[in-house]
Formats: C-alpha cells, structure tokens, sequence
C-alpha cells in the first residue's frame, strides 16, 4: 500500500510539473498515513514520507530538526529519484517490531527552497481487540433441539501467543491457544448444539502476554422446540390366504381360484382386501382339444345336408 501511495505521488507531481506552484518554487511533503497510524504491539508497520526537495528525515513533534536515531526496532530508511527535473526523497520510517514506547507524534520534514512538514500520531495498544461476527442475540424458540449455531471470535493482534476462550454464564466451554501467530487477524470459532438448557450468557476473550480483552457478549434466549418423535409403534404390512374355493369345469378340467386377504396396518384397525389369483388346471388343454373336435364335427355335418 505504501508503494501505491508513493506512484500516485509521483504521478501527481509528474503531471503538474511541481514544485513550481504559481510561478513559484516551494517543496512538497506527501506521507503514506496521515493524521493517526493505529496500531498494535508487535505489529510492523511503515510510515512512508516523499518529499520534492534536497533532503527528507524524521523527528519527533516540538524537537525541531533533531533527526530521530535508529533504534534496533525503529529506524529510518531513504532512496531519492529524479522526475522531470526535479528531485524525489522518499524516508520510510519502519517499526519492526512496534512497541508501547513507540506511541507519540512524529514529523516528516522535507529541506528545501521553502520547507514543507507534516504531522503524523502513532497509537500503539498493547492488548488484542475482538470482535463477534455477525452474531446477534439469538431467540432460541426458533431453533430445534439438535440444531447448531456457529458463532466466531476475530481477534485483532500482532503477538505471537494468543488464548480465546469461549465462556457460557461465566463457565469455561472452550478454549484455543495459538502459537507462532503471525496474522494480523485471527478467526476461532466455536459451534454450540442447541439444547433445552442452552439459553445463557455467552462471551469471548482473547489473552495475550500484553493483557487480555473486555469479554464481547452475545445471549441465547428462549426455549428451543422439542424434536419430532419418531412413530411410537410401527408394524409390517403381511400376506395370509383366507380360503380356497375349487369349481368343476366339464369332466376333464378344474380351474382353482384362491382369495388371498391382504392386510394394511392401520393406527387404529386393519382392513382386509380379498385379492383373487387365477390359477390354470391341468385338464385345461384336453378340454380345449375336445370343444375344437367338437365344433369341427359339426361344421362337417351342416356342409353334408347343404351338398
């Protein structure tokens, strides 16, 4: 980000030939965060100021032109350009790592025919800050027993070592620790079951060697539904044959026809549906041989008296 702030600069005095400003010289001071720089312990972070001008440097607000000192975890870095004409400084001023000493006001001074300076604060807080997402207070009579709720803690920190701690009614739920951080923002999250006693106070907390956070607090209100119950009897639909009925059919043949009662389980009673099945008898062909003899027979004998 610092590097596109810095190009646009450029580009900005490329295009409008400075520093000559209505006929005049003057210099130019653009710094990368202006006003306050917030920011964490342990965090790195890069203040970078570019100047039109003979010479750029930092110092701290109401010291004048004292340059700031390198330190092991503060220090000053420059590089210059040039751009139609004119020369470009640029002075990053590098915190790696930022700690608590580093909070103060810091000024980008840019030498020149007329000096140019501007003003920037830097906050560092020491303990992480968390933040719940999207995590309103939950009514629980919308929610069945079973169900799962999901609530997730960002923690916005710079130390190496954090602890979250998810808490319902003060009683500890869970708790992560992470080790050899080294996000910016972390995301933990925790799934709750719901139950019948799941309503309560929720909180999440973040501790880290610096200190920890206010707990961030969420409720779960109400009663939850009760889940459906499956069926409280259950039986098996089955097949049993009730009677069996012959009938004669001429001297050769039987056809059987059996009725077989079905029954159908019911919450209260069981019905029964006689369903016939026809069965085909032995003599059946014989008897067909015989109707066929017979008929032909008969067509013989009308042709006979017809010649």
């Amino acid at each position: 980000m610092p590097i596109m702030t810095a190009a646009w600069a450029f580009l900005l005095l490329f295009f409008c030939n400075l520093p000559f400003i209505n006929g005049q010289e003057t210099s130019l001071v653009f710094v990368s965060n202006t006003g306050t720089l917030n920011s964490r312990v342990f965090c790195r972070e890069v203040i970078q100021c570019v100047g039109a001008g003979t010479d750029v440097f930092w110092s701290f607000f109401g010291l004048g032109s004292i340059r700031l000192t390198d330190t092991e975890s503060r220090f000053v870095t420059t590089s210059q350009m040039e751009v139609n004409g004119t020369n470009f400084i640029t002075a990053n001023l590098t915190f790696d790592p930022l700690v608590t000493s580093h909070a103060s006001i810091y000024v980008c001074q840019v030498v020149g025919p007329v000096p140019a300076s501007t003003n920037i604060r830097v906050v560092v807080e020491g303990v992480p800050v968390v933040i719940l997402s999207d995590i309103p207070d939950y009514d629980l009579s919308q929610f069945t027993i079973g169900d799962t709720i999901t609530v997730t803690c960002q923690v916005e920190t710079c130390l190496s070592d954090v602890t979250v701690t998810f808490y319902k009614d003060s009683q500890v739920l869970k708790t992560t620790t992470i080790t050899n951080n080294n996000q910016m923002r972390l995301a933990i999250a925790h799934t709750i079951t719901v139950a019948a006693d799941s309503a309560g106070e929720y909180a999440c907390r973040a501790v880290t060697q610096q200190g920890g956070t206010p707990n961030e607090l969420f409720s779960l209100t109400g009663t939850p539904m009760s889940a459906p119950s499956p069926s409280s009897s259950s039986s098996s639909s089955s097949l049993s044959t009730t009677s069996t009925s012959t009938t004669n059919i001429g001297a050769s043949g039987t056809m059987s026809v059996s009725t077989t009662a079905i029954s159908t389980p019911t919450s209260s009673s069981t019905s029964t549906m006689p369903t016939p099945t026809i069965s085909s008898p032995a003599g059946a062909s014989t008897l067909a041989v015989e109707w066929t003899l017979f008929v032909s027979l008969i067509l013989v004998t009308v042709l006979s008296l017809m010649i």
